[in-house]
């Protein structure tokens, strides 16, 4: 059996019954065991398209499924709950996704784990410290609740890490709209490094698109939503 941690969230319909009902159906699977459920939490939403604030949850579970299977079970519940998938980062009635799933790193076509996104999200963080705060993350090797923490540091420090001295200063007027973060330049000991932590090859050659466009508004709104999703403070849902 494996220990694997999911990040739940929506912001359509009755967020939070969907919420429930995940979690009922993944403990009526015959291999799947629901460890721990953390408390809701209301999110601000990440992207212009998003829509309205999420609730978000995590559930701590054990399971017998290997990776991609226990993909296909989260997927048949989100369609179940009625998600459609036409807009990215559009508003959902139920995501679930696989932040770790033990001690393995995997990249594929349909899956990479750990999520890599997870460590810089607040909205994933917060819910999964409620359930699996000392598991460590497999490639940063810091626990959940360890990356948690350094996103709550003020003034939140920020590397640019390979960009150039150029734009660099280009971005500086979008980085003084926010009041509590400090830039580090390449310093590597920056709590949030925000261009040196591409976690995977797929990841990189994202990134490497975005450094190479140029006109740099896809990279600017990426940033915005890495800075937003890292700084925003999860607060619990009131009827959770």
């Amino acid at each position: 059996m494996v220990k694997a941690g999911l990040a739940l969230g929506g912001n359509l319909g009755d967020t939070v019954a969907l919420l429930q009902t995940a979690s009922r159906l993944l403990d009526e699977h015959p291999e799947i065991g629901v460890l721990n459920v953390s408390r809701n939490y209301t999110t601000s939403p990440v992207g212009a398209a998003a829509g309205s604030r999420f609730v978000n949850s995590a559930i701590l579970i054990e399971t017998s499924l290997a990776a991609e299977a226990l993909l296909d079970v989260c997927q048949r519940i989100e369609h179940e709950a009625g998600r459609v998938r036409e807009i990215h980062w559009g508003p959902r009635t139920l995501d679930i996704d696989l932040i770790f799933f033990g001690s393995e790193i995997l990249e594929t076509e349909r899956l990479i784990i750990p999520h890599p996104a997870c460590w810089y999200r607040r909205f994933v963080l917060d819910p999964l410290c409620d359930v699996a705060a000392g598991l460590r993350h497999p490639v940063l090797n810091q626990t959940f609740a360890q990356l948690r923490d350094r996103l709550r540091r003020r003034p939140l420090t920020v590397s640019l890490g390979q960009l150039s001295h150029a734009r660099q200063q280009q971005l500086h007027p979008l980085l003084a709209e926010y009041d509590v973060i400090e830039v580090a330049g390449e310093d590597l000991a920056a709590t949030l490094i925000l261009i040196d932590r591409p976690l995977t090859s797929r990841s990189r050659q994202q990134f490497g698109e975005l450094y190479e466009q140029d006109l740099p508004g896809s990279f600017d709104a990426h940033l915005k939503d890495v800075l937003n999703a890292a700084l925003d403070e999860p607060r619990p849902y009131a009827d959770s």
